[in-house]
């Protein structure tokens, strides 16, 4: 497929950190092209967001959206990702603003890559908790959706 743009999240779990009450933080961009969004140095809630995203994403995955928005718990930031094509998906980063939206990227991006890359993130996120020893309902959360995802994706 032609003019499809790169699509990737970055985390890192070397840099996770986890507070008194359990919420494990740590780095979370997206990346649409060149566009590191919300920023290049961007951390948040990692657990409670992929959790998110994953739940979301099998939706797009089954079919039975055709539209989701991936928020973060930090910022006024989310991804809008839209059905294309049975291949491809639209990806919109924006920033929600009381002024008003703001798209800072758009791309066309193979459904299956995004779909991928949520599920690698999650992955890596979930096995990091684990090697640490580290379990909450948010990371039970983020297990049984990143299974669901995994399920719905060939």
């Amino acid at each position: 497929m032609s003019g499809l743009t790169i699509f990737r999240i970055e985390v890192e779990e070397a840099s996770l950190t986890r507070s008194p009450r359990g919420l494990v933080s740590g780095p979370l961009v997206a990346h649409l092209g060149s566009e590191a969004f919300p920023g290049p140095k961007w951390t948040d809630a990692v657990v409670v967001v992929l959790g998110w995203w994953v739940v979301s994403l099998s939706s797009i995955s089954t079919g039975s959206t055709a539209m989701t928005r991936l928020r973060f718990m930090e910022g006024p930031y989310e991804i809008e990702v839209q059905v294309k094509t049975p291949a491809s998906l639209t990806v919109r980063f924006i920033s929600r603003f009381s002024c008003g939206d703001s798209v800072i990227a758009e791309g066309a991006v193979a459904k299956e890559t995004l779909l991928l890359e949520a599920i690698r993130a999650a992955d890596r996120i979930w096995t990091e908790c684990q090697r640490r020893g580290w379990s909450s309902h948010d990371v039970k959360r983020l297990n049984d959706g990143l299974n669901k995802l995994r399920s719905n994706v060939p």
